[in-house]
């Protein structure tokens, strides 16, 4: 799926996360946060692979939870009261529902960003903001390498102190060699931003006329899927406008269901799906060319 996204023009492709992520933010209805949730971690497994999915999983599940946990200990609101705490504020039903909601929202916006990560590389990132802002184009492609490169020189780090001084047994002594092992890390992290900026320097970036190292045309694919997304956003946004999507969690749990929600949520739906049903449709094609051969 990497490669198939990859294949877009950087634009059509940011433009894409930057859609879902807003609009898993403000659509609150529970269909369209399960959509959103699914299609997420979808997307990101398919880049990321199986080891990505299990970390996904691993951090999302614990999320909501502790969301749907949380929230009824500071949101009180609604009419079907559980129980009571100690202090007298009431458990209610619907605010367990609302921190659900609350936490399948934060975990579709970490799988989207993951996507986002995992496709937007730094001379996409170049390639799209370089000419316009260079500073913002340089703060966002080293902000999405610098956390696997921190993790991968981290892993270096403690297996060379390890096989040096050996594993350390005890709390104090394994809170000194975490010390040590940060300290480490920290100037690395600031020796290795003084190299990338004398290197960017010394290649004129930020100069007037300077151009991005790889060339992204815009091919029919490109304007055939700007048009979908398009459309698809603009009968979702529509619909939300119009009240389709209307859902209440407080004080009392309701919402809209007519056969305009379903439209909405259709076309919300292949929307979210349109990494996934481009990834599909390279693959039909590639086994359609091999039993041709």
């Amino acid at each position: 799926m990497k490669r198939t996204l990859q294949g877009y023009h950087p634009a059509v492709t940011f433009c894409y996360w930057v859609l879902v992520m807003v609009l898993s933010m403000f659509l609150m209805q529970p269909v369209c946060l399960g959509i959103s949730l699914l299609s997420g971690a979808g997307c990101a497994a398919g880049i990321g692979g199986k080891r990505n999915l299990r970390l996904q999983l691993r951090l999302m599940l614990p999320l909501i939870l502790l969301t749907a946990l949380f929230n009824p200990l500071f949101n009180h609101q609604g009419v079907t009261i559980l129980t009571r705490f100690p202090n007298g504020n009431p458990l209610t039903l619907e605010s367990i529902w609302y921190g659900l909601a609350a936490g399948a929202m934060l975990g579709a916006m970490i799988c989207w960003f993951l996507c986002l990560s995992g496709i937007e590389t730094a001379d996409r990132l170049t390639c799209l903001f370089g000419r316009l802002v260079p500073v913002l184009s340089l703060l966002l492609s080293m902000v999405l390498r610098y956390v696997p490169r921190l993790r991968q020189q981290f892993s270096l780090v403690h297996t060379a102190r390890i096989a040096a001084e050996g594993t350390a047994h005890g709390l104090l002594p394994r809170l000194r060699q975490a010390g040590a092992e940060l300290t480490s890390m920290i100037g690395w992290s600031m020796e290795h931003a003084i190299h990338t900026a004398d290197a960017m320097k010394s290649r004129g970036y930020g100069l007037p006329g300077r151009t991005a190292f790889t060339r992204y045309p815009v091919t029919r694919r490109d304007i055939f899927a700007l048009l979908t997304m398009g459309l698809l956003a603009a009968a979702v946004v529509s619909g939300a406008l119009c009240g389709t999507l209307a859902f209440e969690y407080t004080p009392v749990t309701i919402g809209v269901w007519t056969p305009a929600t379903a439209a909405t949520l259709a076309a919300y739906a292949l929307l979210c799906a349109l990494p996934l049903l481009a990834h599909g449709k390279e693959v039909l094609l590639w086994r359609s060319l091999q039993s041709k051969i």
